[in-house]
């Protein structure tokens, strides 16, 4: 048997941690997809976005109602203004409920304050 180097050990240890990183990440996804019904695609970039535009676009297709938009029309807000903190104070109740409507579509809290 021969000796492994210490870079060795540490390129095996940096594999198992993205192992454990991506059997994580693979879980959460399917936890998603369980309790939303959404596809894998959209679940994974809703948990793990790169850009807000891809984002926007999943609550455009699959999270926002109608009324919801009609909503937001009314008070001059965009799905942008909403995840950015861009409302008032008036707003605020309004946009809780657009936010609850959301995490109960995908069967956990996403949106909203912690």
């Amino acid at each position: 048997m021969r000796a492994t180097s210490g870079s060795e050990r540490e390129c095996a240890m940096c594999r198992h941690k993205a192992d454990s990183y991506q059997d994580r990440n693979y879980r959460e996804v399917q936890g998603l997809m369980r309790s939303s019904g959404l596809p894998e695609e959209v679940c994974y970039t809703l948990l793990y976005p790169d850009r807000e535009e891809h984002t926007v676009d999943i609550v455009k297709q699959y999270l926002r109602t109608s009324e919801q938009k009609a909503w937001l029309d009314t008070h001059d807000l965009s799905i942008e203004d909403l995840l950015n903190g861009r409302y008032g104070g008036d707003d605020e109740p309004g946009v809780e409920a657009i936010y609850g409507a959301w995490n109960a579509k995908l069967g956990r809290k996403m949106f909203g304050t912690p």
